[in-house]
């Protein structure tokens, strides 16, 4: 029996291994069927884990994407990842289509069912994978450095044909290109010529990319200060500059990296005098070091000077040249007969001069009455702008008629004013107004949103007769160097034009001292150099001074630009005991610890700017003296000392801006010393408040802040920002002239606004919310779902025309459809960074009473701007009623998931027969337009040609 036993357990053995065989494979296949449900849930979960990781991949890399972008495996993983969540869209589709064929939880398809849940486990391992690889990649780095580009291209106007500037830049591409004897090129001519026009052109052209590795631009001035050189040459080799570095150290920085180039080109723009190429750290070009210089200067001497092989001369304008650019700056009315004739002679008067053409055509633009133009040529033809032997001169002769033509006294005094700020400055136009309306060279009887449209229209019309330049950035102007040279000369006591002028009209003088070096001994000796009683503005900026007179005498003086001189910390005690008519100091970006007392003697200031000084911890209680105040503005972005306002701030009954920056809790650690109960009331003026608080707030201060700025009925701009805030509640219905607000770290607009109930059982009746707000920013509010969620009183942002979201990773609609009513003229739409936002219209509510689905809305937004928004999925859900019917423009970037344009809405209106719109550009990615899915594959085809891809 046991030998039996033993003969069957012998022979069973390989039955029992082939059966575990068998069973292993057959298991694991029955678990796919059996599993489906279960590995398609846990697939979910690895794919949001891995998208998060995404996400703060994308953060990284989007907060520079100027100077730096990913590595190449970065960007393969982010591509990896972009491929899986398409096979991951593609499987849960499957899996939706596999569950609806199954019938009472049995598929019909067994084989199916397993192939599918084999994809999904083998899809979950290559997830692991990939979320393994970004940890292994986020443990490192995958973040470098922009490639620098061999040229960065710079604004500058197109140059066509046969002019002089475009002969100039045919013989420097010639010299470049064909004589290597010919390391050094000088580009020289009077002010105003074209020089720098020139340059810019040199810079542009394709033929220069293609022959140098790099290309470096720097602007020299009439200061000629090695230091802000070698910083431009610094930031162009993308080195990091020291500002305690030695002029030597940081020249041996360039000269090893430029020895590391083969061959580059160095442009210097506006040399004054020789400078010393090895002072800067740039080598002596030669055909060894592969380096070749351009500069551009007013003066042969300083070609010589600068030992230049080629030196080339832009030439002025011949007649006919001459005359198409007055023609195109004056405009048609020179067809004229009558005052073609004249206008000819005007023409020739400018001797070829391109910006002489420009500005006095500008002070004639669009004149149509014969007289004028007789005048005109009668005041060219005077002794005051009478052509002399020294051109340089008589170019200041020439632009001073524009000056003269100036409509008003005070638009003559605003265009002097922006000579205070350095060469080549680009100036901030609401600063340069806020500068105007403290100075009362704009009424001062103005409210400020007065006061900013007329400062807005008077440099739009210094614009206009080409005084002042726009530049990239729409919100900044600057000043030509010979334009900014003719304000100098208008205002210096050493006067070119003829001795009946007064110079400049109210008798005083200015002193401008920017951006020079040599001030530092005269300010600093015992016996000061500069006697400041004669002068009515004084600037200052960007001179490294470090010490101030004890006690100037400055009885005249209204202005003082001390801005951007972070040598000076300190201010003699009595240095402003003599300044009682100053009307704007500016201590803006300078390191000064405290104001002294004598600070109280300014009676008449009505304009204190303190940006930026990081050192600066309070005011003294003397500014309670300053009755006239009408703008104070004080603290720093970042880091910085400031604690708090004197309580004697609420003396200040004439203050129409405030904005203030607290960095740090007093040191006593009781918040309320930051703005002292009852301050801001007392403030009743007040038309703009911006309050920015770097630390978290007590809900009781909150709640005292929120009640005070309730009480100012004047007000039209509010800013409020702090790390975490309670809801300001029913304060905001009391703002009903509130025109521009940001709130940024806190949640205001978070749906509980149980004062609408509180006051009336009707929401209907009660008061409208911001019904003059026309711009909105709401940014860092990490716990609101939408901007309102409860009903809207009628009248409520009616006239709101911009709305920006920034940085709200919590929301995920912006509108519900009750809201919609109320914005009929919303122009503007903005929304980036909101990580969570699903829709940007959610119109599941019930239909209102009353509503015409035929009437569309958002019947006015013409911008639409979305940008990484990874969840967003559509824009509104439009099938049933219109919106946006005006639309022009659309961006959308990093948005992965948004898969359709509703054809109803986006400006696409269609009919029976044919479809038309009001888009003119679309922008976005490549890879979104060709995931995107279409109704009807001729609105595609329509919408094709407005595409411009990033």
């Amino acid at each position: 029996m046991n030998l039996i036993a033993g003969i069957l357990g012998a022979a069973g053995q390989p039955i029992v291994a082939i059966g575990q065989c068998l069973w292993v494979p057959l298991r694991r296949q029955i678990g796919y069927i059996k599993n489906l449900e279960e590995n398609f849930e846990k697939l979910k979960g690895k794919v949001i884990e891995l998208y998060i990781k995404r996400e703060d991949v994308n953060r990284e890399i989007n907060r520079d994407t100027i100077s730096k972008m990913p590595t190449t495996e970065c960007q393969a993983w982010l591509q990896k990842v972009g491929d899986m969540e398409n096979e991951v869209n593609a499987m849960e589709t499957e899996f939706r289509e596999n569950k609806r064929c199954c019938i009472g939880g049995l598929c019909p398809d067994i084989l199916w069912r397993r192939k599918l849940c084999k994809k999904i486990v083998e899809m979950i391992d290559d997830i692991v994978n990939l979320n393994l690889k970004g940890d292994s990649m986020f443990s490192g780095t995958y973040i470098v450095d922009v490639p620098r580009q061999s040229v960065e291209p710079i604004p500058a106007p197109t140059i066509q044909g046969n002019t002089p500037i475009n002969r100039t830049v045919q013989k420097i591409l010639r010299c470049l290109r064909d004589d290597d004897n010919k390391q050094k090129i000088g580009i020289w001519g009077m002010g105003g010529v074209g020089k720098t026009t020139t340059m810019k052109a040199i810079n542009n052209s394709p033929k220069i990319s293609s022959m140098f590795e790099m290309v470096i631009w720097v602007t020299v001035s009439k200061d000629g200060d090695i230091r802000k050189v070698q910083k431009d040459v610094i930031e162009r080799l993308s080195l990091k500059f020291d500002d305690n570095e030695s002029v030597g150290r940081t020249a041996m920085k360039i000269f090893q990296r430029l020895s590391n180039m083969k061959n580059y080109l160095v442009l210097l723009d506006d040399l004054w005098e020789k400078m010393e190429l090895e002072d800067i750290g740039i080598p002596n070009p030669s055909r060894e070091n592969g380096c070749k210089l351009i500069i551009t200067t007013r003066s042969m001497r300083v070609c010589d000077k600068m030992e230049i092989d080629e030196a080339i001369k832009v030439e002025v304008l011949s007649e006919e040249e001459a005359w198409n650019l007055f023609r195109k700056k004056v405009g048609n009315v020179v067809d004229s007969h009558d005052i073609r004739e004249i206008a000819t002679q005007v023409v020739r008067k400018c001797k070829g001069l391109p910006l002489a053409i420009i500005v006095i055509g500008g002070a004639l633009r669009n004149k149509k009455d014969l007289s004028e133009w007789r005048n005109a040529l009668k005041e060219l033809r005077s002794n005051q702008y009478e052509i002399i032997a020294d051109m340089e001169k008589s170019v200041f002769k020439l632009l001073k008629f524009s000056y003269d033509q100036l409509e008003r006294n005070n638009i003559k005094k605003c265009f002097l004013y922006c000579a205070l700020y350095p060469e080549d400055y680009e100036i901030g136009v609401t600063e340069l107004i806020q500068h105007w309306w403290a100075e009362g060279l704009i009424d001062g009887d103005l409210s400020l949103d007065e006061a900013y449209d007329r400062g807005h229209a008077i440099v739009n019309y210094l614009k206009d007769v080409s005084l002042l330049e726009g530049v990239d950035l729409p919100w900044n102007v600057k000043m030509h160097d010979v334009i900014r040279d003719l304000a100098l000369t208008i205002t210096s006591s050493e006067s070119l034009f003829s001795s009946t002028m007064v110079v400049p009209e109210d008798g005083n003088q200015f002193l401008v001292r920017t951006n020079y070096m040599g001030l530092i001994k005269e300010l600093s000796s015992s016996n000061d150099q500069v006697d400041w009683g004669q002068f009515q503005r004084i600037s200052l900026m960007r001179s490294k001074i470090h010490n101030l007179p004890e006690n100037p005498t400055s009885l005249l003086l209204e202005t003082l630009f001390l801005r951007d001189n972070r040598s000076l910390s300190g201010i003699p005690e009595s240095f402003f005991e003599h300044m009682h008519n100053l009307r704007v100091l500016d201590l803006s970006e300078t390191d000064i610890r405290e104001l002294p007392s004598s600070v109280s003697r300014l009676v008449n200031l009505g304009g204190l700017f303190l940006l930026d000084c990081p050192y600066l911890v309070t005011l003294p209680s003397e500014i309670g003296n300053l009755k006239k105040l009408r703008l104070l503005h004080i603290g720093v972005k970042g880091r910085g000392n400031f604690e708090c306002l004197p309580s004697e701030i609420r003396q200040l009954t004439l203050l129409r801006s405030l904005e203030v920056t607290f960095n740090k809790i007093p040191i006593s650690g009781f918040q309320e010393l930051m703005l002292p109960n009852g301050i801001i009331p007392t403030l009743s003026l007040l038309e703009n408040l911006r309050i920015c608080i770097g630390c978290n707030l007590s809900p009781k201060l909150v709640k005292t802040i929120a009640q005070e700025v309730g009480s100012l009925k004047e007000l039209t701009a509010f800013e409020f920002r702090s790390e975490t805030l309670e809801s300001f509640g029913c304060w905001w219905e009391k703002l009903n002239k509130l025109k521009r607000c940001v709130v940024s770290g806190c949640n205001i607009f978070d749906g509980n606004h149980d004062h609408l109930s509180s006051t009336s059982t009707s929401t209907a009746t009660c008061s409208a919310v911001l019904p003059n707000l026309g711009h909105l920013t709401v940014r860092d509010m990490p716990s609101i779902g939408a901007i309102w969620e409860s009903p809207m009183p009628p009248g409520s942002f009616s006239r709101l025309a911009s709305l920006t979201i920034l940085y709200c990773k919590n929301m995920r609609q912006i509108f519900t459809r009750g809201i919609l009513q109320q914005l009929s003229n919303l122009e503007k739409l903005f929304v980036s960074r909101c990580h969570n936002l699903q829709v940007i219209v959610n119109e599941k509510e019930e239909e209102e009473e009353g509503h015409n689905d035929d009437v569309a809305f958002f019947p006015k937004l013409k911008i639409l701007f979305l940008c990484d928004l990874p969840r967003l999925e559509r824009i509104w859900k439009t099938v049933c009623f219109p919106m946006a019917p005006l639309l022009e423009k659309i961006r959308v970037l990093e948005c992965p998931n948004l898969k359709s344009l509703p054809y109803f809405s986006l400006g696409i209106q269609q009919n029976a027969s044919s479809s038309t719109t009001t888009l003119r550009r679309i922008e976005g990615s490549a890879q979104w337009w060709e995931a995107l899915e279409w109704e009807h594959d001729e609105i595609k085809q329509q919408l094709q040609p407005l595409l411009h891809l990033y």
